[in-house]
């Protein structure tokens, strides 16, 4: 079976927006966004500049970060690392993590158990 990536279009155009949204309670409040000129994944770069963009509004609070799981690489990692960001992302199953896949890593998880992936936001 294929499956394939698709993206939103108004006639030809890309429609792809990176949004950075804080959460309350049961609402997602958009503060920041960026219209991406293709379709497909943003950048560290991009997410990095939208994270800086909001930074002055969160007075010295700390970021956390919710994200899917596109939103993954050595790169961005290190940048969420430099913000003191505690990223909660989703991961692919065969997304590897210290040589094992994921799912080997949680398949024995009991509920209510937490496990914490080699990652300090500082």
């Amino acid at each position: 079976m294929r499956t394939l990536a698709r993206n939103w279009k108004w006639g030809k155009q890309h429609l792809n927006i990176l949004i950075l949204s804080v959460s309350w309670r049961t609402f997602a409040l958009p503060l920041a966004w960026v219209l991406l000129p293709h379709g497909g994944n943003s950048n560290t770069a991009t997410r990095t500049a939208l994270i800086k963009s909001v930074l002055p509004l969160l007075d010295g609070k700390k970021l956390s970060l919710l994200a899917d799981r596109e939103f993954i690489g050595q790169d961005w990692f290190q940048t969420l690392k430099r913000f003191r960001s505690a990223p909660c992302i989703r991961l692919k199953a065969d997304t590897r993590v210290g040589g094992m896949e994921v799912w080997a890593i949680f398949k024995k998880l009991e509920p209510g158990e937490l496990i914490l992936l080699g990652f300090s936001g500082g």
